[in-house]
């Protein structure tokens, strides 16, 4: 008899070793790590069609409502034959987020975040898309100050305050409330090139998983996404057989503008 599922969230900010980690745990024989998943997506939309106002045309009971959602998450999964599953979307550790899956799914769900100094974040996504990176601050009406240089420029808007940095950092203090307490595993960039066997090690005691040596010379990324299709730099998630560092070092890539500018933004200890 093939054993219930468990279901747990990956999620954490961009370039700071999500898909990477995906690729490790999947090399658990009890793990299913997914792609970038679009099961938060639908799960909100659906959501957003109840209420729990009986007078409400949209009424459902909460009972019912629970089952329709959480059904998503596991409908989505079920060809899946490996009993754990991490569904991968780096939006799972913003509060609303929690949330939806506290009142629908998993009163006290666990969850990965993935962190990485904001500046190193700033500085891999540059240099691994910067045509990517332009093209957003052109659609979202960016301001250039000619002033400084295009990196700088760049820099303002990934950590300025509409910018990919700072909106998911500005969602990650849900993880220091005491309602969440328990719920959150923070991995971070460093720790997982440097210390990898460690890493998983904590992640294994964390979510109650028997622990495996990983293969650290073999690492495959079972199901690649197609990042051109997604309008994503192309090979924005290849990961490579061995462990390789996204090396950064912004003292020497922004100028003392943008590092004084930012220095106190903080994403989980950074």
């Amino acid at each position: 008899m093939q054993k219930e599922k468990k279901y747990f969230y990956l999620s954490g900010l961009f370039r700071s070793g999500n898909t990477l980690l995906s690729a490790l745990l999947n090399q658990h024989p009890e793990i299913y790590a997914s792609h970038l998943s679009p099961v938060l997506d639908y799960a909100f939309s659906v959501s957003q069609n109840f209420s729990d106002n009986p007078a409400d045309p949209r009424y459902v009971e909460s009972k019912k409502s629970q089952n329709v959602i959480k059904g998503i998450l596991t409908s989505y999964h079920k060809d899946i034959k490996k009993p754990i599953i991490f569904d991968r979307n780096k939006f799972w550790c913003t509060y609303d987020s929690v949330n939806l899956i506290k009142n629908f799914i998993d009163p006290r769900p666990k969850i990965i975040i993935t962190t990485r100094n904001p500046f190193e974040v700033a500085e891999s996504a540059i240099k691994n898309g910067p045509d990517f990176v332009d093209r957003k601050m052109a659609e979202e009406g960016f301001i250039w100050d000619f002033g400084l240089s295009v990196n700088d420029n760049r820099a303002n808007y990934l950590l300025g305050n509409n910018g990919f940095v700072s909106q998911i950092q500005s969602f990650l203090h849900v993880s220091s409330l005491p309602e969440n307490k328990d719920i959150f595993h923070v991995v971070k960039y460093n720790d997982l090139i440097l210390n990898t066997q460690n890493v998983m090690d904590k992640i294994y005691n964390f979510f109650e998983i028997e622990k495996i040596n990983n293969n650290l010379n073999n690492i495959v990324l079972e199901e690649k996404e197609n990042d051109e299709a997604l309008g994503l730099p192309k090979d924005i998630h290849k990961v490579y057989p061995t462990i390789q560092s996204n090396k950064a070092d912004p003292k020497n890539f922004f100028s003392n503008y943008v590092l004084e500018k930012y220095k106190n933004l903080n994403v989980l200890g950074f």
